[in-house]
């Protein structure tokens, strides 16, 4: 079950993360920066990227799935859910610095 305050989204039976070493992964499947992957993911990203992206998200919670079995996830959920919950994690994986014009603050560790 994904946990949205660990940055977790559900993808039909699986979770989406995109933690740095699933961001890194990705990163060196594709030879491009995270920066221009968000810029593709603004325009529509391509069918391979899309699966590249699923594949290095599903890293975290199903180490080992392979580029396919990511493929065949997307077929049983659609490409639109795809599209939607790959928005969704990078959102949380990238939270907004500011939120109503107060800047971010690391969390306080326990006393």
């Amino acid at each position: 079950m994904a946990n949205p305050h660990r940055g977790e989204v559900a993808l039909g039976d699986h979770t989406l993360v995109f933690s740095i070493n699933a961001i890194c992964d990705l990163e060196d499947a594709l030879g491009r920066s995270i920066t221009e992957i968000g810029t593709e993911m603004e325009t529509g990203l391509s069918m391979r990227t899309l699966r590249a992206v699923i594949w290095a998200g599903l890293q975290e919670r199903h180490p080992g799935t392979s580029e396919k079995q990511a493929g065949d996830i997307i077929s049983e959920v659609g490409v639109p859910a795809a599209g939607e919950a790959v928005s969704a994690a990078f959102a949380a994986a990238f939270p907004q610095a500011e939120a109503e014009g107060k800047k971010a603050r690391p969390r306080k560790g326990a006393a």
